[in-house]
């Protein structure tokens, strides 16, 4: 299943005519001539050396012409005689640019899932070709609350005790440092930058998380229908919106950005934003040698424009909250 093909002379041309850039990191990737030649390898056959940028935007404008319910603004990313293609959409968060999250097509069934981001998958591939090992992360996970762990892991018949028995109730899920003044709630494999649009100042100090549970609205299972993250020895007076969180992957990180940024390189950063794209077992902190700069949970039924909440005592910010559902 060849890869759309990324060729620097034809790459102007190519996205003038879909009228979005390509996803980035995809694009650095696929230009290195090494890595073009490898993807080439009969082994693998995921690039076409005589196909062109132009031919993958043709195929892209053919499907949307012709495939029942093919997302408009999708773009072709790999294709093939199969069942499944897989695609880009349009980055929310940037517009005029594809996300680098990949998308797959389902031909018979006529609709489409997250896969996982086209770099990832391509470094896989070479991996595969090399024998290598895949990188390991750069960051280890520390499991939260065990009691709460289970009642998430709940099915069918125990849910509705699960959810009665917790309503209302906010469900210890760990506690953790924050050494930095600034709190930044991400979508999962997004990284802070310095000029994040917003972030919440607060007082350095153990923190406690704690969620609400309720029924997710697709089955029968127990979400995360809210998160919030209160310095251990406040009292909240007071909660107010003071932001909104863009969820795409289905999961939240929330980030100590002071933390982050003093023990992540900027050079490991896009490593580490993938990497977390592989994180499955949720909630979790994450640590970076003996500090951990950011929680990451599920973020109720998945993707969708959650509010964030200050959360005001005394001394002024002590925390913020998150509201997934109607808990």
């Amino acid at each position: 299943m060849p890869w759309f093909p990324v060729i620097p002379h034809e790459v102007a041309v190519a996205e003038a005519r879909l009228g979005v850039t390509l996803p980035a990191r995809y694009k650095a990737l696929l230009a290195d001539p090494d890595v073009r030649a490898r993807l080439a390898h009969p082994t693998l056959g995921a690039i076409v050396l005589d196909a062109t940028m132009l031919d993958y935007v043709a195929r892209t404008q053919e499907h949307r012409r012709t495939l029942p319910g093919f997302p408009p603004d999708g773009v072709v990313a790999m294709d093939g005689p199969g069942r499944y293609l897989r695609f880009w959409l349009p980055d929310p968060k940037r517009p005029g640019a594809l996300g680098e999250m990949l998308y797959s097509w389902d031909r018979v069934e006529q609709r489409h899932i997250k896969d996982a981001s086209s770099t990832t998958v391509v470094k896989s591939m070479l991996g595969l070709l090399s024998g290598s090992t895949p990188e390991p992360p750069p960051f280890t996970l520390r499991a939260c609350d065990g009691a709460l762990t289970s009642m998430l892991a709940s099915r069918a018949g125990d849910v509705e005790g699960v959810v009665a028995r917790t309503a209302g109730r906010w469900i210890a899920c760990t506690s953790f440092e924050i050494r930095g003044r600034f709190l930044v709630p991400c979508d999962l494999g997004q990284v802070p930058e310095r000029t994040s649009p917003w972030a919440l100042r607060v007082n350095p100090g153990t923190y406690r998380a704690e969620v609400q549970l309720a029924r997710s609205a697709l089955g029968d299972w127990p979400v995360v229908a809210a998160l919030r993250v209160v310095h251990q020895h406040a009292v909240t007076t007071e909660a107010t919106q003071v932001s909104t969180v863009d969820v795409d992957h289905a999961a939240l990180a929330l980030y100590d950005r002071q933390t982050f940024f003093s023990h992540v390189p900027m050079a490991q950063r896009e490593h580490f934003g993938s990497a977390l794209l592989e994180v499955t077992t949720l909630p979790a902190l994450v640590a970076v040698g003996a500090v951990t700069p950011l929680l990451v949970v599920r973020a109720g039924d998945g993707d969708g424009t959650y509010p964030v909440l200050a959360l005001r005592g005394d001394t002024g910010n002590v925390g913020l909250e998150v509201r997934f559902t109607r808990a």
